[in-house]
């Protein structure tokens, strides 16, 4: 058994954890992350719990708190709640939000940093999707023909080189492209259909679409 911790934005990414009280017991619902690394590992049983990055606070008070910029100062409060519970590994996950090359390492870098500031054999794994999430679950036209997409050319040839004005509906950012294809599709733009698009697409497929970021994600993922 590997115990994964996954730090996110939200339920969208990471899944949620609703009690039942009719069972008297939690219900796990698994996000888009949990999905991929199943198929990514399908003979490793592995548990998983999540956290928010805005949950993540300082273990330091004071004169000893680190001085830890941007990303590395969450990934490092991460990496030690997977040292001080016992996590065989630490997943980050965190948009790019650019589409260029050098933008993206970067942001891979300082998480990888943070990780870093910890003594510690436990893996951290950065999961930055280039431009956006929604890059990697537009990536696959099959999970798409599934949920009953017809006109397949409307997804992107390059995933990972969408990009355009956040608030702008016409605009080829990651988040207003997926919400065009969701209505062409007539389904609802929310946080269960991209729960079923990643159980529905091919990782092989995502890596061809997604050259820079997935295929980094996977790469660091077979070393668990």
């Amino acid at each position: 058994m590997k115990k994964i911790l996954i730090c996110g934005e939200g339920e969208h990414d990471m899944g949620k954890k609703e009690y039942c009280p009719r069972q008297n017991d939690y219900e796990i619902y698994e996000g888009w992350i949990q999905k991929f690394i199943r198929q990514i590992k399908p003979n490793l049983n592995i548990r998983f719990e999540i956290r928010r990055r805005k949950e993540l606070t300082s273990f330091t008070r004071g004169k000893n708190r680190l001085t830890l910029k941007g990303h590395r100062e969450k990934a490092f409060y991460a990496m030690m709640i997977a040292k001080r519970e016992g996590y065989d590994a630490v997943v980050f996950m965190v948009d790019a939000d650019t589409k260029d090359l050098k933008q993206w390492q970067e942001k891979c870098q300082e998480i990888l940093e943070g990780f870093a500031a910890v003594k510690t054999t436990r893996l951290g794994i950065a999961c930055v999707p280039k431009s956006a999430s929604e890059s990697w679950l537009l990536s696959d036209s099959k999970a798409w023909a599934t949920l009953g997409l017809s006109d397949l050319k409307a997804l992107p040839t390059e995933p990972e080189m969408i990009w355009g004005k956040r608030n702008d509906p016409n605009a080829n950012h990651p988040h207003q492209y997926f919400k065009r294809i969701c209505q062409k599709t007539d389904i609802p733009n929310n946080k269960y259909t991209r729960w079923e698009v990643a159980e529905l697409s091919d990782v092989n497929v995502i890596e061809e679409k997604c050259p820079n970021s997935f295929v980094a994600f996977h790469q660091t993922l077979d070393k668990i």
